[in-house]
């Protein structure tokens, strides 16, 4: 009309991508760093040049120290995939891998809790069933990032002990008793979170390990807070997209999800994989 062309939605969206991809919505975000906003709104509420390039300074150290530690776990990434290329990936197994039996020295691994799954789900939900109290299965996963694998823990109501390092130490446990790879080296990275992983339990746990002969060597690295997405929240990502596209009424059937993609492992508490909790 009046000498104007009509423009479809895709071919908008087309030119848009490649005239103005600087130019986009706010993506949904898990984790925003507390820190990060309270800087940016530092710098914004600066008032003459000198506070502006103090609070952008400030700003550039932190963003620096984030990066810095990203670059260390993309270094430990690394070294571990190089040093597994060419070797056999054993299977979870209840007859392991003798403690440090093998030449691995690079071994790297990350832990970290999910957040929980719900059961019933059904991927057409159902309205009456969007008012109930769905059952919470608690989701733990332990990343062998070298290995390309990822054991993920299946924690019912009624089997959980809560997220304090008693539970996290017996899943971890466990994982290095079933899917140890012989390593007497080991690289962690973990979430900073104190109630979790940083404090002396852990530590007391690594030590333990140390001095019992199942590792030579633990270094465990902590990121920064709200700056630590690694490659276990990837595998929780894949196994979460299959979940929304999937019924799920059992933790048999959330079981049988888990297990779908080729690099992830399900472990039930009363399956013959099952764990000890440990106090």
């Amino acid at each position: 009309l009046g000498g104007k062309v009509n423009m479809g939605l895709t071919t908008f969206r087309n030119l848009w991508r490649e005239v103005c991809p600087h130019i986009k919505f706010l993506p949904p975000r898990s984790d925003v760093c507390p820190n990060c906003e309270k800087l940016l709104d530092g710098i914004k509420d600066a008032r003459g040049v000198e506070n502006k390039l103090e609070a952008t300074q400030t700003f550039q150290e932190h963003l620096n120290h984030v990066q810095t530690e990203r670059g260390g776990y993309n270094t430990c990434v690394q070294e571990a995939r190089q040093e597994m290329e060419g070797r056999s990936i054993p299977v979870p197994s209840t007859t392991p891998v003798a403690p440090c039996s093998s030449n691995l020295k690079k071994v790297h691994l990350t832990f970290d809790y999910s957040q929980c799954c719900t059961i019933p789900h059904h991927s057409s939900q159902v309205g009456p069933l969007y008012f109930l109290n769905p059952r919470k299965i608690q989701l733990f996963g332990v990343a062998f990032e070298g290995a390309y694998k990822q054991l993920n823990f299946l924690v019912d109501e009624n089997e959980s002990l809560g997220k304090g390092p008693n539970s996290v130490l017996s899943m971890l446990d466990h994982a290095l008793h079933i899917s140890g790879l012989g390593e007497s080296e080991v690289n962690m990275h973990a979430d900073n979170c104190s109630g979790e992983n940083k404090n002396r339990f852990t530590m007391a746990y690594l030590s333990w390990r140390t001095m019992n002969g199942l590792h030579q060597k633990i270094n465990l690295h902590m990121q920064v807070a709200y700056h630590g997405k690694c490659l276990v929240d990837a595998g929780f990502g894949v196994v979460k997209k299959l979940y929304r596209r999937s019924d799920v009424d059992t933790l048999y059937q959330l079981r049988d999800v888990v297990d779908t993609p080729a690099s992830s492992k399900a472990v039930l508490y009363d399956g013959p994989e099952g764990w000890v909790w440990r106090d």
